[in-house]
């Protein structure tokens, strides 16, 4: 949203539905992380360790492989509550940022928001990669043991 050369009533009103909007997301991102957090850790760890819990039967290498996605699907849990202090880090960024335009800054830094925003989306990466490598281990071992 880019400021006008000469701020309005128009804009300002503009600007306060703007940041309105900012806190609903902000409090929306902070209900879609336990949402997430309930859904990946009930899901992923709970099928399959309900399956398996005995695992005596099994070869050590199956062992290792069903061992070693758990490990990954707790690490997606890890690495997804951490991705959402990046992603609430840019929403208040940006808030300051519109806070700043209410107050008559023409240019206001934006810095800190890119900063916030590439930190969110490595984490997120990460995330999906230790996700997608849990569920590999996960049907390497099913089709395995099947």
């Amino acid at each position: 949203m880019q400021p006008p050369s000469a701020p309005s009533e128009e804009y300002r009103k503009e600007l306060v539905t703007y940041r309105s909007w900012l806190n609903q997301v902000d409090f929306q991102t902070s209900n879609e992380q336990d949402k997430l957090l309930t859904t990946l850790s009930a899901g992923a760890l709970s099928v399959s360790v309900g399956f398996f819990r005995d695992a005596t039967g099994l070869s050590p290498a199956s062992q290792r492989m069903l061992l070693c996605s758990w490990m990954l699907f707790t690490l997606t849990l890890v690495v997804a509550l951490f991705a959402f202090r990046p992603t609430r880090d840019m929403l208040r960024a940006e808030i300051a940022r519109t806070d700043a335009l209410l107050a008559g800054e023409t240019q206001p830094s934006n810095e800190s928001v890119g900063k916030a925003q590439r930190r969110a989306k490595r984490r997120n990466n990460l995330a999906l990669w230790l996700f997608v490598g849990g569920m590999v281990l996960q049907l390497a071992f099913l089709t395995m043991r099947f």
